[in-house]
């Protein structure tokens, strides 16, 4: 027992002739117990008001926001944000563009802010796609799926959704033989994505991808094989090309620069790699 314990005890329990003085020092107890409990209360309900006030306002945006003089845009701005996503502390930048607008009613007009943003990088500053209730934040974003065989995926051009060129698997025929060429696909999470059972992708430039180039998924009892070569990977996030369970892949003369993870990551299978060009990534091959 402490001491403060001990004096309290001998305290209240003390035979004392006046007991006027015993029912104040318990009424004076009860009065500080209540005042103490009740700034308690609302201190922890403004803290916490607070808390939640201040989340929600700093998640609805960026911590920072770099712009140019007189509202002028920035013309290279990718360059821009990968340096600055190199910088220590930094967890996410995403491109924005900002400009005042009206909300026209029947009976009102009321000012506002509207923001264009780049639905694959802004859950990286913001927490607002994940507060949408009702549709979807990225709605309509994807870029070019086929699931037909025997198909040529060409020239195409796909920029900001989450796969830039899918081809997936068809059921029911042992190959599908899909040739994917010569498209163009720039800030997508995933360039060009592949389940297909054979099948050649060439001549492709892929840039800016916050996840992987080219993306390879295949099973090796089906012995599946694919033909990559003369692809250009600029700028992956993780991984240049990414290879799974293929029972035979090539990948000859590709040009795979600043992946930071892995410029060629390949796992199960028969490879075939010469002549790729593979530059500042950690690992070149995995």
């Amino acid at each position: 027992m402490g001491y403060e314990s001990f004096i309290a005890r001998r305290y209240f329990r003390a035979k004392r002739k006046t007991g006027f003085i015993s029912i104040i020092t318990y009424v004076s107890i009860i009065g500080v117990l209540i005042g103490v409990a009740a700034l308690d209360i609302v201190l922890s309900s403004f803290n916490g008001f607070e808390n939640e006030v201040r989340t929600r306002l700093i998640n609805a945006d960026a911590h920072i926001r770099l712009r140019k003089f007189y509202g002028e845009g920035i013309e290279n701005y990718p360059a821009l944000i990968d340096s600055i996503r190199n910088i220590p502390h930094v967890v996410g930048a995403s491109p924005v563009i900002v400009r005042d607008g009206v909300i026209r009613t029947k009976e009102n007009n009321q000012p506002a802010v509207i923001r264009a943003v780049d639905p694959l990088t802004i859950r990286k500053v913001s927490e607002v796609p994940l507060s949408i209730v009702s549709c979807e934040f990225d709605h309509n974003i994807g870029g070019v799926k086929h699931t037909s065989i025997n198909s040529t995926i060409s020239n195409n051009v796909v920029s900001n959704c989450d796969i830039g060129i899918e081809s997936t698997k068809y059921t029911g025929r042992t190959t599908d033989n899909n040739v994917i060429s010569d498209n163009t696909v720039d800030r997508c999470r995933i360039g060009i994505k592949y389940c297909g059972i054979g099948g050649q992708i060439y001549g492709n430039k892929l840039s800016h991808l916050s996840e992987t180039g080219i993306h390879l998924n295949g099973n090796t009892t089906d012995h599946t094989e694919v033909q990559i070569s003369n692809n250009e990977i600029y700028q992956c996030k993780e991984t240049g090309i990414k290879a799974i369970n293929f029972k035979d892949i090539s990948i000859v003369d590709n040009t795979i620069k600043e992946c930071t993870t892995y410029g060629v990551y390949l796992m199960n299978g028969n490879q075939n790699l010469r002549g790729n060009d593979i530059s500042k990534s950690v690992v070149g091959v995995y």
